[in-house]
């Protein structure tokens, strides 16, 4: 029997360099790429980063490919919501980033609340070990407006079903609210997707993600990895780090082992999966 290979996903918040904060991303950069390449995930999801922050990252990881757009005007202005992969584990089968809006498709649209464009940025890839599709959505839900947040899920839970690809899904980002919120409800709602949280099926009460810069979260998760039941969830955790300074973030990332329940294609070594 073969068994799938596991796959090291993630999400985490780069906190947007901000001109006037004080925890300035030059000062943080470095502890934040050591902690990725510590980390090593194979799938990620980060949320603000700019073009520059964005670029930087991808010198200094150049074994990831970034997919992703600004979201305020399509191209490379205002924060990006990028998905990350490793080039050598998975290929680009198809991509784009969608507003969170009644207009998802034009680019700095807002809508139901929220006073600045929110995105969602998705990547159908194909596991070049097993041949196996996969999509993944990589989300920043609005921080203030509730009925956006709720609004924004649905408008992200209906994309699959509108998609050809009926393979294994993650849905991943900063959701600003933590378990049991009414905008996580239709995530985890019976029927077609439904989703389990990462966090949740490994933590009766998971950690918190949101720390402000102190390396202590207070409450819940705001950050989470949920998967479609196509995936066993091998682990899941919280990185809070050693708690020495400056911290990477004013988020702690999220992350999870996941492994494919079906067992991949057999195929002959040095053959290309279809």
């Amino acid at each position: 029997m073969i068994t799938a290979p596991a796959i090291r996903v993630g999400t985490f918040n780069v906190r947007w360099d901000a001109p006037d904060d004080q925890h300035r991303w030059d000062q943080r950069r470095a502890r934040f790429v050591q902690l990725l390449r510590d980390w090593a995930p194979d799938l990620l999801g980060l949320q603000e980063p700019l073009y520059h922050q964005l670029e930087q990252l991808a010198e200094a990881l150049p074994h990831y490919t970034a997919l992703g757009v600004g979201r305020d005007d399509g191209k490379a202005a205002g924060e990006f919501c990028p998905v990350l992969y490793r080039t050598a584990r998975f290929d680009r089968k198809d991509s784009g980033t969608f507003w969170l809006s009644d207009t998802p498709n034009v680019p700095g649209s807002t809508g139901w609340g929220n006073r600045i464009p929110r995105i969602c940025t998705w990547a159908c890839l194909r596991d070049c070990e097993t041949g196996a599709e996969l999509s993944l959505y990589n989300v920043h839900l609005d921080h203030e407006s509730q009925p956006a947040r709720e609004k924004s899920v649905l408008l992200i839970m209906d994309t699959p079903r509108q998609r050809t690809s009926k393979g294994p899904i993650i849905v991943m980002g900063d959701f600003n609210v933590e378990p049991g919120d009414a905008a996580l409800r239709p995530l985890q709602a019976k029927g077609s997707p439904a989703l389990v949280s990462a966090l949740g099926a490994m933590h009766p009460s998971p950690p918190g993600t949101f720390h402000e810069f102190t390396g202590h979260a207070s409450g819940g998760p705001i950050d989470h990895i949920f998967l479609s039941p196509d995936w066993h969830i091998l682990e899941a955790s919280v990185l809070t780090g050693d708690g020495s300074r400056p911290f990477p973030s004013d988020h702690f990332p999220v992350a999870a082992t996941v492994r494919l329940k079906r067992e991949p294609q057999t195929m002959p070594p040095g053959a290309v999966a279809p």
